[in-house]
């Protein structure tokens, strides 16, 4: 249980440091402090009742302040920049998190594969590694297509960066605007 609500708190703390930085990015701060301050206020109620909550509750309470948090600062970027979506970036969220489940489904698959024994068991543990590192790195690039993680001219962008003709042109163009 305890892991959840710290993976709770962890993931809306995430959106909220991303809504923090754009609504600062546009300009504004009012909101982001009174986030910050009602945030405070939430902590510090759980922290007067904490003997009275428990572990698991002083637990959901960090993870309630972070909520509200992440909750309120969607609102407020909302508010800042016109084009902005919360559906869309909950959409993105769920298409990056499907691809992360592949990803982590090929590792766990490849973990059960069975490798060779060494009798060392620091050389087997490296092998189960690569083994695992593998199957990481073969499903990562399928899985963003295949949940559209990655628009095509992302795709394009991100296979541009690590072909080095092009790599180069990227380098000699920052050099001559920088």
């Amino acid at each position: 249980g305890a892991f959840w609500l710290i993976s709770a708190a962890g993931l809306c703390q995430s959106f909220s440091t991303l809504g923090l930085v754009l609504y600062r990015a546009s300009g504004r701060v009012l909101l982001d402090n009174i986030r910050l301050v009602s945030q405070i206020v939430v902590l510090l109620v759980v922290a007067v009742l904490g003997r009275h909550l428990g572990f698991y509750g002083v637990l959901a309470g960090m993870a309630s302040a972070e909520l509200f948090g992440m909750v309120f600062m969607l609102f407020a970027i909302t508010e800042a920049f016109d084009a902005f979506s919360v559906k869309s970036l909950l959409l993105d969220s769920f298409r990056l998190a499907g691809a992360i489940a592949i990803v982590v489904s090929a590792a766990a698959i490849a973990s059960l594969l069975p490798t060779p024994a060494f009798g060392n068991p620091r050389l087997e543990t490296t092998v189960r590694l690569i083994q695992v590192g593998c199957a990481c790195l073969l499903t990562a690039w399928p899985a963003l297509m295949l949940t559209k993680s990655l628009t095509a001219g992302e795709g394009r962008a991100v296979l541009a960066a690590f072909q080095p003709s092009k790599r180069h042109a990227v380098e000699a163009a920052v050099e001559t605007a920088g």
